[in-house]
């Protein structure tokens, strides 16, 4: 379960808020039954010099790869390819994909990721090194 985040700054009054940002600055404001979704998250991925990641996919979420470090073997549905440096990749929603890295240095990648949901629990391993 996604843990739910509220942060209130002022004179705030609210009743079932999930996932919210309320700033009151001159009057009073009240919130009922308010929630943002999230919709994107960011994150930093390493991959160490000849490690690969798992082959997957996700129902509710794509995924945009930018590698910044490193070069990168991808595998996207029957494709395989290579992105070095400033290249990126677009992984649609559905699409089985996974990760390589074939250097001697670290292949660092900025994975952009957009959908209904974002949870770890929206993957679907077909093949994991690592036992998941």
């Amino acid at each position: 379960m996604e843990k739910q985040k509220e942060v209130m700054q002022g004179d705030v009054l609210t009743h079932d808020v999930k996932n919210s940002y309320l700033k009151a600055t001159h009057r009073m404001i009240a919130a009922v039954g308010l929630e943002n979704h999230i919709i994107f998250q960011v994150k930093r991925i390493t991959v160490n010099p000849g490690s690969i990641l798992s082959l997957q996919k996700h129902f509710h979420r794509s995924e945009h790869w930018i590698v910044v470090k490193g070069t990168a073997i991808v595998n996207k549905g029957d494709d395989t390819f290579i992105l070095k440096e400033d290249e990126s990749t677009y992984i649609p929603l559905g699409e089985t994909h996974r990760l390589e890295n074939p250097g001697k240095i670290d292949l660092e990648l900025i994975e952009v990721q957009s959908g209904s949901y974002l949870g770890e629990d929206d993957i679907v391993r077909f093949e994991d090194v690592y036992g998941r």
